[in-house]
């Protein structure tokens, strides 16, 4: 029978509390030069991005009540409102050639200034963490894609970078 009374857990808690210690040093601790050390400005500049890529998405979404089919006319899709994205942001949407089945690709920067691409799938669950992509996004071939900016898309400055 297991000893649930107090004096018995006052001795298991320390001792847990001090393994997760142990772990947490060791993790912080350890050399993994593979892994690039992330800015706080650059973890906003991609929150930012999969921010937009979610607007995009509803971009995307409202003109397919109003067309049954999704578009990569940019022109388009900013007559169904105002498209506003991350100053310095780079956008692409590919569109299968039913117009079923959308993929959006952002990334606020170049890879090598810690910026990361995350990519929106109409049929692969939304929006995903940079990685394999999911359903049609993995399919879609790169001349697929059009960019999407131009005079239909405004920007605005990343959190913390107003007036920059």
């Amino acid at each position: 029978m297991t000893d649930r009374s107090p004096a018995s857990l006052g001795r298991v808690l320390p001792a847990a509390a001090a393994a997760l210690a142990l772990a947490a040093t060791l993790t912080a601790c350890g050399d993994d030069s593979s892994t690039p050390q992330v800015t706080p400005q650059q973890r906003a500049a991609n929150a930012a991005v999969r921010a937009d890529l979610k607007n995009l998405a509803t971009f995307e979404e409202v003109f397919y009540v109003d067309h049954q089919a999704y578009t990569t006319d940019v022109a388009a899709l900013a007559r169904v409102g105002s498209i506003r994205v991350s100053e310095g942001a780079a956008f692409e949407v590919a569109v299968d050639d039913a117009g079923q089945r959308y993929c959006i690709r952002g990334a606020a920067g170049g890879s090598s200034s810690g910026a990361s691409t995350f990519t929106y799938s109409s049929d692969g669950g939304g929006l995903t963490e940079p990685g394999p992509t999911q359903g049609w996004c993995a399919e879609a071939a790169a001349e697929d894609f059009a960019p999407i900016g131009g005079s239909g898309v405004k920007t605005y400055p990343p959190e913390g970078r107003a007036g920059a």
